[in-house]
């Protein structure tokens, strides 16, 4: 993982959530992540969704890809961002928990 902020990273079953950490560098920070360097093994990610502070899904969109990196743009305001694979369809009732977990 390169980025110029902070994030954490957090397995959530088959995907990675990623949650920004407080910062005030600017208006977008972004995380560019190779999969294959995580510590565990996950599908492919094709899509990237947006997660508000209750885990409820506010957006998706197709993940986008550069130099065999996903990048992800950190955007202000937005909570959480998960990672998924084509397999796994957003759930409305997929909550993310104070503690970073999916409930």
């Amino acid at each position: 993982m390169v980025t110029a902020g902070g994030f954490r990273l957090t397995r959530d079953g088959r995907g990675l959530v990623i949650t920004p950490l407080p910062h005030a560098t600017g208006p977008t920070i972004p995380l560019r992540l190779r999969p294959a360097a995580l510590p565990w093994e996950m599908p492919e990610p094709t899509h990237v969704e947006t997660l508000d502070a209750e885990g409820h899904v506010v957006a998706r969109r197709s993940v986008t890809r550069r130099d065999g990196t996903i990048v992800v743009e950190s955007e202000p305001g937005v909570f959480a961002y998960r990672l998924v694979g084509e397999e796994t369809k957003p759930s409305s009732s997929s909550r993310l928990s104070g503690s970073g977990k999916i409930r």
